[in-house]
């Protein structure tokens, strides 16, 4: 049986009232913790979805249980003060809350559900409790005015296309609690400039940050603590995008044991070369199969080309040591 109080639809439960929809014009809302003795614990699906009225709600911390969508499409809220004991944020909550701009998140809350924030235009920044461990599949998505993200609490699994399209977005730093990063999570970031994960390494591939020119930002990480692992490097060596190409390469090379899976050496080598990628090339010098008379030349070429004079000089030097042709690129390389 539905109830009627200052224009919050109410139905009974065992545990108090569920708020099932909203016909007040009120833009400045707080929601009761209690109504005729009993308290306010849930918000139903859709319960204030598309009102156009809200400009700021405060959820009591009575409410324990916020259902999909209820927020959604509230194109005139601008903040939300969640004061409540949920534990998750769930589908689309507060999905295309175009003119949202300030968002107080409870600290008993573990997971940001699947497109929780996704489309909220005005979003650009927000405090994540250090009680969360999961953002869901596109939580974030579509929210172009986001900049920066710290989350230095206790995130253990971001899921795919959380960030992407977050086009201002220019640094994100996440924890050592991290074990899984989905694939496009940062699609499509065009701004992005700096990554920072920081700890063990993370089960992913290179696909969470493929985005044209950003995917050299994890490239440092990713062959120090094979972030990528050696099968996704194998993989990405067929590239025609030559900052995947480098990627691939640094990490296959870190990979010393198992370089003798890698089916085009020379394309390693010359990639690495042309990059300058001196220690890398001296992990594969002391490799079977790699690094011959021919293949040096190649590389030595590459790395001549490039402007790589540091490189180019150990090529000849190596060259030189393993046959009296060395010589002949002695000359080119007092050119650079």
């Amino acid at each position: 049986m539905t109830t009627e109080h200052d224009g919050f639809q109410l139905e009974p439960r065992d545990d108090g009232w569920s708020i099932t929809g909203y016909m007040g014009s009120t833009a400045h809302l707080s929601i009761p913790d209690c109504v005729e003795g009993n308290p306010i614990t849930l918000i139903a699906v859709r319960a204030f979805e598309g009102n156009r009225n809200l400009v700021s709600v405060e959820i009591p911390a009575s409410v324990t249980f916020v259902g999909n969508y209820a927020f959604a499409g509230c194109s005139s809220l601008e903040r939300i003060t969640h004061s409540g004991n949920v534990t998750t944020l769930n589908l689309g909550t507060f999905w295309n809350c175009a003119s949202l701009t300030s968002v107080e998140l409870p600290e008993t809350l573990t997971t940001i559900g699947d497109g929780a924030f996704r489309c909220c235009g005005s979003l650009k920044s927000v405090d994540i409790p250090r009680s969360v461990t999961a953002l869901g599949d596109s939580a974030f998505r579509e929210c172009p005015s986001l900049s920066s993200l710290v989350l230095d609490g206790n995130i253990q699994s971001i899921e795919r296309s959380a960030f992407r399209d977050c086009t201002q977005l220019t640094h994100f730093a996440v924890n050592h609690t991290l074990s899984y990063l989905g694939v496009r999570a940062f699609q499509n970031c065009p701004s992005l400039k700096s990554v920072t994960i920081l700890g063990s390494p993370i089960d992913t591939t290179l696909a969470a940050f493929r985005n044209h020119s950003n995917t050299y930002l994890v490239a440092d990480y990713a062959v120090q603590t094979h972030l990528l692992s050696f099968e996704e490097a194998k993989k990405l060596l067929t590239s025609k995008f030559p900052p995947e190409l480098l990627l691939a390469a640094r990490v296959a090379a870190s990979y010393p044991d198992r370089l003798a899976e890698i089916p085009s050496k020379q394309k390693l080598s010359v990639v690495l070369a042309e990059n300058g990628c001196t220690e890398e090339l001296q992990v594969l010098a002391r490799t079977d199969g790699y690094l011959a008379p021919s293949a040096l030349s190649k590389c030595i070429d590459a790395a001549q080309s490039a402007g790589h004079a540091a490189t180019a000089a150990y090529l000849i030097d190596l060259l030189a040591q393993r046959t009296d042709t060395g010589a002949s690129h002695t000359a080119d390389a007092m050119k650079l």
